[in-house]
């Protein structure tokens, strides 16, 4: 995208491995590379054998370009296997 200034570097944001409940639902902290706490995440897993997994995103604190700054986001992933392997890639 041409509208973005490039002045302002990406930072990686790691969500922090949490546990998964009995309903499929998760919860966890996400950080920086440096393992800064910047934030939140939760979600659930559904549909037929844990087909779908959606869940949202809250942080914080994550650059010094600017003050007070926050950011929200949603996500929807599709497993690209129900027996059991890693969501995808």
């Amino acid at each position: 995208m041409d509208d973005i200034n490039p002045a302002f570097g990406q930072t990686d944001v790691v969500l922090v491995v949490g546990d998964i409940d009995s309903d499929g639902e998760f919860i966890g902290g996400a950080e920086l590379e440096d393992q800064t706490a910047i934030g939140t995440y939760g979600g659930i897993i559904g549909g037929t054998d844990g087909q779908f997994l959606g869940g949202g995103t809250s942080l914080a604190g994550f650059t010094d370009d600017f003050d007070n700054e926050e950011e929200y986001g949603v996500f929807v992933l599709e497993n690209c296997d129900t027996s059991g392997a890693a969501v995808c890639p």
